[in-house]
């Protein structure tokens, strides 16, 4: 496993709450889970061995990842509409 994830395996620690906050810790260069409390686990039905050292850009389903793109292709529709009329209407969201 990489170096950066020293909490590799081994879970939670046994006094980690169970929460139903979720609560995730990611690196810094290609981000990877370094931290998945119990409700994080849950969340993502997986294991800490399964979720910790995974990037967190493989997190994320295709069909979500088209969702997303496409909300964000819509944000950018409303954005330039917005520059160019200076006004948006019949805005929902």
């Amino acid at each position: 496993m990489p170096a950066q994830c020293p909490l590799r395996s081994g879970g939670p620690p046994p006094s980690a709450p169970h929460t139903t906050t979720t609560a995730l810790q990611e690196g810094v260069e290609d981000p990877l889970f370094i931290y998945a409390n119990r409700a994080a686990l849950e969340l993502f039905e997986a294991s800490w061995d399964e979720l910790i050292g995974l990037p967190s850009r493989k997190s994320v389903s295709e069909a979500d990842k088209a969702a997303e793109d496409k909300t964000l292709a819509d944000r950018q529709q409303l954005l330039d509409a917005a520059a160019t009329s200076g006004a948006v209407t019949n805005y929902e969201g």
